[in-house]
């Protein structure tokens, strides 16, 4: 945890109690955080904090934000520190909260946080451990607006229902649900009681709380309302780089099938969670450094292995969403290395006819895989993610041409493909 001696305080306190505490890291987001701050002004009816925790910004992002601060009528506590990362930031915030609910909101998206008032009188009514709402993602780029990846979860959770109060054991896909923490609002309480933190130092720490709270809930509630707009493509976003970083996730795999003889919970629970786990590995796989793939995948096998092959099953034969995830499970159960690799080398994953072995020819594609491929990328499209998919492909085009002086100077001649495809989302 970072020392008290390294913070610099800045509080505007105007209330003795407070309803809501949203938690906000910042890291050099000079051209955003304005806006950010702005999105917040739409609660009624309660009282809210901003508790904004500068990471050691070099740019103006904490001089802004204390502007900002001052002329605003919600209570505002800022601290600075050196850079920690994100983690450590919103563990301090949640130190220094002082309401019933508590939330964590990044320094770049856009709140449309009218809608908060809706989320604190369903968690004081209902008294949930916490509840979800839905975001949506917002291309920096191009303006478009996306939905968020789980949208298929939703509507088989929802249906045509706005509101719902449920336990996990009542409905296990919760545990499927978008992980981002940012997209719920957690009675501070339960937070605290069940020592829930995010993992210092790694990426990806959302999918650790996440799975903590999963496995800790009692009763949670969910709002089928878009309450956050989450900023993606942008320059200089975490996010967004690649590298040796990607392998954090498996650090965060194992912390939570360490679990697993431990929460005393049902299998279609965990079997949602492992899915979540499933998807979320593959896509780190097809962003790591290319190559540290073949150890990646070799890496996630291990992991996974320390399951019960039944919890991958249920996922695979009650949950799956489609084929893509279905053929994904396949691998696992059968420690199929070469499908894994293949799916992270941006491929699609291909068995024969009987599942049983696997069918693959660098020079012969079937059908159905070209099939499964530009299902997947249109998947990919419709969730905002699709520049992901290019940069996997570009970077084993890279791979290849410099391999192969030969294939380089075809491609030149030709003209890339990918440029292409890529006119052709754009318009």
């Amino acid at each position: 945890m970072v020392k008290a001696e390294l913070m610099e305080w800045f509080s505007d306190i105007k209330n003795s109690n407070i309803d809501l505490s949203i938690i906000i890291p910042m890291y050099n987001v000079e051209e955003y955080i304005i806006e950010t701050l702005n999105s917040m002004r739409g609660v009624r009816d309660f009282k809210v904090e901003l508790i904004l925790v500068d990471d050691g910004s070099t740019d103006n992002t904490l001089n802004l934000a204390k502007e900002w601060a001052s002329k605003s009528d919600l209570d505002t506590f800022i601290l600075s520190k050196e850079n920690a990362g994100p983690s450590i930031a919103r563990n301090l915030g949640l130190t220094k909260a002082r309401g019933e609910l508590v939330t964590f909101f990044d320094s770049d998206d856009i709140a449309l946080s009218y809608l908060y008032t809706d989320v604190i009188n369903i968690m004081l009514s209902h008294k949930v451990d916490f509840c979800i709402f839905r975001g949506g993602s917002f291309d920096h780029v191009t303006q478009k607006v996306h939905e968020f990846p789980d949208y298929y979860v939703w509507d088989k959770i929802m249906g045509a229902a706005e509101f719902k109060v449920l336990t996990p054991e009542q409905e296990p896909r919760l545990a499927r649900l978008e992980p981002s923490a940012v997209v719920r609002v957690y009675r501070k309480e339960f937070i605290t009681s069940n020592e829930i933190q995010f993992p210092e130092n790694l990426f990806f720490e959302d999918v650790l709380f996440h799975a903590k709270c999963v496995l800790n809930a009692k009763k949670v509630a969910l709002l089928n309302k878009t309450l956050l707009l989450y900023r993606v493509n942008r320059e200089g976003q975490t996010t967004s780089s690649f590298g040796k970083k990607r392998q954090d996730v498996l650090q965060i795999i194992d912390l939570i099938i360490s679990d697993y003889s431990k929460m005393k919970v049902s299998n279609d629970i965990w079997a949602n969670l492992i899915g979540l786990l499933i998807r979320m590995n593959v896509w780190c796989s097809e962003n790591c450094t290319y190559e540290d793939k073949s150890n990646f995948v070799k890496r996630s096998l291990s992991l996974f292995s320390k399951l019960p092959n039944d919890v991958l099953e249920i996922y695979m034969n009650k949950y799956s969403y489609n084929d893509w995830e279905t053929r994904l499970c396949k691998a696992f159960i059968e420690k199929n290395e070469k499908v894994l690799n293949v799916s992270a080398e941006g491929g699609y994953p291909i068995f024969d006819n009987s599942y049983e072995s696997l069918h693959f020819n660098e020079s012969k594609v079937t059908l159905d895989s070209i099939d499964g491929k530009i299902q997947h990328l249109f998947s990919q499209q419709k969730e905002g993610w699709a520049h992901d998919r290019f940069n996997v492909l570009n970077a084993k085009l890279e791979n290849l041409l410099s391999q192969n002086k030969e294939l380089k100077e075809k491609l030149e001649r030709k003209g890339s493909i990918l440029a292409s495809i890529k006119k052709i989302f754009k318009g």
